[in-house]
């Protein structure tokens, strides 16, 4: 049996997003709130068609920032509800109404009206309940119903499955599950962070039909595995004998395993 550590594509380059997110709920509502004054240097770079509504802010409520990678993002957690608020201004002088689409991950999850009056800065506030940890990007696009704007915004949230540090499991079996006496089965094995904090060293344990054929300590790329980074590895099985054999892979197999609300195997340190 041999292991190969494959780092996933981009790791040091590119946040890892998981982009099949299941939304629980989500619901909007809106307030209006004192007039605003301009600011000349966002209403330039708008790619508005027209003066309008334009989005200044979106900001999630009560919310920490985490550190992942070079970029600072909200730090929110998953089957909870947050709140974001989106702050818009309405930059012309008559009163506007416009259309209002939410997306998570460039998937569309709402549509919701809003009304602005002239010269007047509201509030919209999006509350979202994920079911998948990871890096998010929420989107807002708010189109004048008269067609004469239109602007959007997006911004990364990361969703933690839980505070302090916990890795998420996964392993891909080959396709084919009958092979020869000595023929090579590649297995994947990657590894996510979903906690909040870097994980320093993760043990990996392998066994087939139920004896210990490997234990022992990942090389993780760059000493630490950040939150919402992941690595892959790959183990390669060779079976020596005839008949069926169970191969069985386990992180951390003297740390505490937690069962939470997903049904996922987290790793608690």
């Amino acid at each position: 049996m041999k292991i190969n550590q494959l780092m996933e594509e981009g790791l040091n380059q590119e946040l890892s997003k998981e982009n099949s997110t299941e939304i629980e709920t989500i619901s909007v509502h809106n307030k209006e709130v004192k007039n605003m004054q301009a600011e000349e240097g966002f209403y330039r770079a708008s790619r508005a068609r027209g003066p309008g509504i334009k989005i200044l802010s979106m900001t999630a409520v009560g919310s920490k920032e985490i550190k992942i990678g070079e970029a600072t993002m909200p730090l929110l957690f998953i089957r909870q509800t947050s709140d974001i608020d989106v702050t818009v201004k309405n930059y012309s002088s008559q009163s506007k109404n416009g259309k209002v689409n939410i997306y998570i991950n460039n998937d569309l999850v709402k549509t919701t009206s809003i009304h602005v009056s002239a010269n007047q800065t509201t509030t919209l506030t999006v509350s979202l309940s994920l079911t998948g940890p990871g890096i998010h990007t929420l989107k807002i696009a708010v189109a004048d119903l008269g067609g004469s704007s239109y602007h959007e915004e997006s911004k990364d949230f990361y969703w933690a499955a839980m505070e302090g540090a916990a890795a998420k499991f996964e392993m891909i079996a080959p396709l084919n599950n009958y092979n020869e006496v000595g023929q090579e089965a590649s297995f994947k094995v990657k590894i996510r962070n979903v906690g909040t904090i870097n994980i320093p060293t993760l043990r990996l344990k392998f066994s087939e039909d139920g004896q210990v054929m490997l234990l022992g300590n990942l090389n993780l790329p760059g000493g630490a595995l950040p939150p919402g980074y992941s690595v892959s590895f790959s183990v390669v099985y060779v079976a020596k004998t005839e008949g069926f054999h169970t191969v069985e892979f386990e992180l951390d197999p003297d740390r505490t395993k937690l069962k939470n609300i997903l049904g996922e195997d987290l790793i608690e340190r």
